[in-house]
């Protein structure tokens, strides 16, 4: 979701569809979220609602309706206010920000500079995917030309890991999770090479993720 700053509706709309989703989630003829139960998972535990935010207000309205936060990478890293007014508003809603899981989409590269020219053209919108003009542009063509033009493609790639070294991989997890990141779902932009960077993930990195390598992991937070 985009920053409330220059949208004050938007917190209404966010708040609606909240409760459209938990809603749509109960079924017909069920409670709206936060005036009725919540569906349950297998193991008992209501179905989560992730709420995804692009600035402080949001991330704030995130903490307040939501299960969890999906997390702006370059917000997390650069704009300690972001998190902070996603715990203030989890605490504001009576719940624990401490065992709310963030969650992050984590772009990674296992190759050189080279290899990551391809997918950064693919994703090139994504260095600016909340700001105006992309976030609420509804045309591909349109978001992905304005991209061609804004945005170097050595912007895209910065914050990803791109290296044929595990260790390289598995510090860019490490710190990921000393901002608080509890859950990383790895995205490889490499076009025809998932299959590769899934087993050099699985055979050279997330091993050593397990057995240690990356410390101060917070424990299963029940998603």
């Amino acid at each position: 979701m985009m920053d409330q700053g220059k949208q004050p509706e938007a917190g209404q709309t966010l708040t609606r569809a909240a409760a459209l989703a938990g809603a749509a989630a109960i079924g017909a003829g069920a409670a709206l979220l936060g005036s009725g139960p919540r569906p349950a998972l297998a193991g008992g535990a209501p179905i989560p609602l992730f709420i995804a935010a692009g600035g402080p207000k949001s991330a704030r309205l995130s903490g307040m309706y939501g299960d969890g936060l999906v997390a702006d990478p370059m917000q997390l890293m650069t704009n300690p206010a972001y998190k902070q007014a996603w715990r203030e508003g989890a605490l504001a809603a009576g719940k624990n920000p401490d065992t709310m899981p963030v969650l992050i989409e984590h772009f990674v590269v296992v190759g050189d500079q080279l290899s990551a020219q391809n997918p950064a053209e693919l994703w090139r919108f994504t260095a600016k995917s909340w700001k105006p003009g992309y976030f609420n542009n509804i045309n591909p063509a349109a978001i992905q030309a304005r991209a061609d033009a804004e945005i170097p493609l050595p912007m895209v790639y910065a914050q990803w890991p791109v290296s044929t070294d595990p260790m390289v991989h598995i510090q860019s997890i490490q710190k990921l999770v000393n901002m608080g990141v509890t859950h990383v779902f790895v995205h490889s932009g490499q076009r025809g090479q998932q299959l590769e960077v899934v087993d050099f993930y699985g055979r050279y990195v997330l091993p050593q993720v397990r057995g240690g390598a990356v410390t101060g992991v917070r424990p299963n937070t029940g998603y």
